[in-house]
This record gives structure tokens, sequence and C-alpha cells, in this order.
């Protein structure tokens, strides 16, 4: 499923929300060349970048699709902001595991991650699977996700924001320096809380 924020009372903006990982490409394409106020914030659910773990968690979708969507997104609005839910540690993830997601997410262009530990609970399917992962383990892995997501974050802060052209060096950014390229290309606040604060030596 991939969620994302849509204007209200639209009908066909909840259906394009449902289910687009499961949806041919063409038919997203037909619904973008079609619709016109789409808020430019995406939040899909991935939960894993190999395919092996997204098998042992059910899902009926590949890494490729995801990878399909998120290109289709920055070809019809380049400075949307996309995230993506991650979980670590799910039983029988590998480091060899570990690295696919890690690698994937690196070569993708997103704005940012939520990263999530594997919990068991009891009763599910999960719960009865090989190969569990020590806690320090998942911490371990979740660390490293969080750290490329912050990258991600102000890297996507930088590529949607313009700075003032008169700005000294060293001049600890403030948010009435920053100027947006257009309004309404993927910006949020979260992306500028990434630079405000920081010093023009980050230009």
């Amino acid at each position: 499923e991939m969620r994302f924020q849509a204007v209200r009372g639209d009908p066909a903006f909840e259906r394009f929300a449902k289910e687009p990982l499961r949806k041919h490409a063409k038919d997203l394409e037909d619904t973008w060349d079609n619709r016109t106020k789409i808020l430019p914030h995406f939040h899909i659910p991935l939960q894993s970048g190999c395919n092996r773990i997204l098998g042992l968690m059910r899902r009926r979708y590949k890494r490729e699709t995801f990878e399909d969507r998120v290109s289709l997104i920055r070809k019809h609005i380049p400075l949307a902001g996309i995230g993506a839910d991650v979980i670590v540690g799910f039983p029988g993830e590998t480091d060899s595991d570990f690295k696919d997601t890690l690698d994937f997410l690196n070569d993708l262009p997103l704005s940012y991650l939520h990263v999530f530990s594997f919990s068991e609970r009891p009763g599910t399917i999960a719960a009865t699977l090989r190969g569990k992962i020590d806690h320090h383990e998942k911490e371990r892995r979740s660390k490293l996700l969080i750290s490329l997501s912050e990258s991600k974050n102000i890297t996507a802060a930088r590529r949607s924001i313009h700075l003032s052209n008169d700005l000294p060096m060293g001049h600890v950014l403030q948010e009435q320096d920053l100027i947006m390229k257009r309004p309404g290309d993927g910006i949020s606040p979260m992306l500028i809380s990434k630079v405000i604060g920081k010093t023009t030596k980050l230009n």
C-alpha cells in the first residue's frame, strides 16, 4: 500500500492511494495526467529493500516495483517529498540481506526514512520464523538507516531551497533567509528544520 496526502473528497485520489504498488504504472500515469491537485508528499511503506525478506514478510510486491513508483513520482513532481517505512531485524534477515536494503535505499532519491526495529507479536506467522536477530544487531542496523535518512533529508532540503545571495559565509541560517523554488514543490517544514540553524558553509 502507498499512502499520500491528497485533496479531500476526491474519490479518484482515494482509489489511487489504496494500492499503487500493485497497479500498472500506465494506470498511475493516466491518473496523474488527469489530475492537478496532488499534494507533493508521499509516504510509502516499503518495509525492506531485499526481495527475499519481502517474500518472508509475504509482501505482494518486489523492490523493483517500489523503485518504479519512486521514479514515477520524481518524473511528475521532481521536488516531491518521498519517504518510506523500513523494518530492520526481521527474522531471517542476514547481514547480506540488510546490505541489500542499505544499498538499495542509498541509491534511491528519497527524502527520508521511518526506521523500525522488528518487534515480535505472539500469534503471528513472523513469531514462528527462525533466525531471530539479536537486539544489539537490530540497533546497529537501525542506526545505519537513521544516519542515511538524515543525509537524504538534508539533501532533499537543499534541493528544494534557494538561499538569499547576500548571506556571508558562516551566517547562521534563519527561516527568512530561505527562498522556495516554487510554491507546492514538495518542501515541508520537516525539511526546512534540517537547514535552519546551520551555517552557509553547507552550500
